[in-house]
């Protein structure tokens, strides 16, 4: 997370995981965050939306994230860089969701 705690989905457990990759040089990224603070309010009950950011800079992107007091759960791909590669993210914004049992549900075709 952006205290340097490392995360996985078993941290989820019981819920639906909206997970998305994020880099604040992307502009599309920033114009959905509106988007994912409404869909966190109104399904905070049975889904949490988890935000990896890719951003150089944690210091910055926790600035930024705290400026805006969006809340849900923001993490930085620095603690375990592989989650690119695992993901396979190629572009921005990308989404998955992942149901209560750990599997992809929805993903972006490349």
């Amino acid at each position: 997370d952006l205290n340097g705690n490392l995360k996985s989905l078993n941290s989820y457990k019981g819920k639906y995981v909206y997970l998305n990759f994020c880099n604040t040089a992307s502009y599309s990224c920033l114009m959905e965050f509106d988007l994912l603070d409404d869909i966190q309010k109104r399904h905070k009950d049975n889904l949490i939306v988890v935000t990896i950011s890719t951003d150089s800079l944690v210091n910055s992107f926790k600035q930024y994230v705290s400026s805006k007091g969006y809340q849900w759960e923001f993490l930085h791909y620095g603690n375990y860089p592989d989650v690119i590669k695992e993901y396979d993210i190629r572009s921005f914004t990308i989404y998955f969701l992942i149901n209560i049992k750990f599997k992809l549900i929805m993903y972006p075709n490349h």
